[in-house]
């Protein structure tokens, strides 16, 4: 007999439990199912262990073979519910027909801690969002709404007295992802929103945002991808509408959102800034703007990210953000980092004199050694003028590669970069694993 037959079945049902994927695929036939046909003793333990049955994959109509068993299995337990059904929505010419679905899973909507939607029709979404339009969702506590196709179905408007969705209330909700539609849930228990924009489907307007604003009073994080029409925001808005729970932002548009944004919303606690937009400078009329003219006006900033291949006006970003401890380099290209020496050098002044963290990664191995020369001279001037870098961050190869400098061990601390030593709440919420993320 194989010593795991002999184990008990409450620690055969533990393995299970920890051995369960944190991501799932269509393609992949679930763990739970896999291990419920190795034996009958492994059956008769996963259909006990009601944790394996927790998670709620709906891709099609066919997904009602399994569902209600689901369901059962999952006894009382707090469930995910994943309505994946973009690839059979794309193939179909009409809404898809979800009504079956959503009239197996509603009933169980008390038990719903996260619901993720992903469809390619706007139709198709809005058939399944007008079933929740009254629900209640007392332990909800992720949101993501995906629709990433187009059809005859224009964009509703925000409307300031009406919550669109979970108008019975989502008590527990701190994260929602919003994507090509504007159904928006209650949002006063918000912790984390983001926002996928586009003129079309899903435009931001300042007003849209006031109505955001006063409506998520508890936002900490807010992320924005996508292009928005800058046109509908004031450059100089007074008085500027004051988030003063806000502490992380994340920008990433094809446009100079993130400027207009800072220019009419005043985030005096911000602590994480992370942009990623092509813009490889801050334009002139947001440096000399009246409202940043008296100093500081980040004074909370700590961690600064730049995701350009491109450095060339890193000096404008030095300038805005004096105050920042820790600067993260994503795609750290060596033929412009040349631009970031000569600011950390810079003998007339010290620019970013409270940084003492720097995290690069880099797309290419062979930038290893010209990364080893520039910051060799960057941490021992750092050191010698008393502001040192303390700590380098570095990817995977590039941290092999420099940890063999000894005049880089002996000027600052080199650390292989993960995705739980680095502190920026931003970077660890991407790396948080969660079910309603694909």
């Amino acid at each position: 007999m194989p010593p795991v037959d002999i184990l008990p079945p409450e620690i055969l049902g533990e393995i299970f439990n920890v051995a369960q994927p944190t991501k799932r695929s269509r393609y992949r036939v679930p763990f739970e199912v896999v291990v419920s046909h190795v034996s009958a003793q492994w059956r008769g333990v996963a259909l006990d262990t009601p944790q394996l049955w927790t998670c709620i994959d709906i891709y099609s109509l066919h997904s009602l073979a399994w569902i209600s068993s689901y369901l059962d299995r999952s006894n009382t337990l707090p469930i995910d519910v994943r309505f994946d059904i973009w690839q059979s929505d794309r193939s179909s010419n009409a809404a898809l027909n979800t009504l079956p679905l959503i009239e197996t899973t509603l009933p169980h909507i008390g038990r719903w801690q996260s619901f993720m939607l992903f469809a390619y029709q706007r139709r198709t979404a809005q058939s399944i969002l007008a079933h929740l339009a009254k629900a209640t969702a007392p332990i909800l506590k992720r949101l993501r709404v995906s629709v990433d196709g187009s059809d005859d179905f224009g964009p509703p408007s925000i409307d300031a007295t009406v919550d669109t969705i979970f108008a019975g209330g989502t008590p527990q909700l701190v994260c929602t992802e919003i994507d090509g539609l504007w159904y928006l849930p209650p949002l006063g228990n918000l912790t984390t929103l983001e926002l996928h924009t586009s003129i079309e489907a899903l435009p931001l307007s300042y007003d849209d945002f006031t109505i955001i604003a006063r409506t998520a009073p508890n936002l900490r994080q807010l992320i924005v991808r996508g292009i928005v029409d800058v046109a509908r925001w004031p450059t100089h808005a007074s008085p500027r509408l004051e988030l003063a729970s806000i502490r992380s932002l994340l920008f990433s548009n094809e446009n100079a959102f993130a400027m207009a944004f800072l220019t009419s919303v005043a985030v005096p606690h911000l602590q994480s800034l992370w942009l990623d937009y092509p813009e490889n400078t801050l334009p002139e009329a947001f440096i000399n703007s009246p409202m940043f003219s008296t100093g500081n006006n980040f004074p909370a900033l700590r961690y600064l990210t730049l995701q350009s291949y491109n450095f060339q006006g890193i000096d404008t970003f030095a300038r805005v953000f004096p105050s920042i401890t820790h600067l993260h380099l994503v795609y750290c290209n060596t033929f412009f980092i040349r631009y970031l020496r000569d600011v950390l050098l810079n003998t007339d002044y010290v620019w970013w004199p409270s940084l003492g963290t720097v995290a690069i990664r880099t797309t290419r191995d062979h930038y290893a050694e010209k990364l080893e020369r520039t910051f060799e001279e960057i941490t021992s001037f750092r050191f010698r003028i008393g502001v040192p870098i303390e700590r380098l961050f570095l990817d995977f190869n590039i941290f092999l590669a420099l940890s063999k400098s000894n005049t880089l061990q002996e000027h600052t601390e080199l650390v292989e970069l993960s995705a739980t030593n680095y502190g920026d709440p931003q970077w660890a919420m991407v790396h948080e694993d969660t079910m309603v993320r694909i």
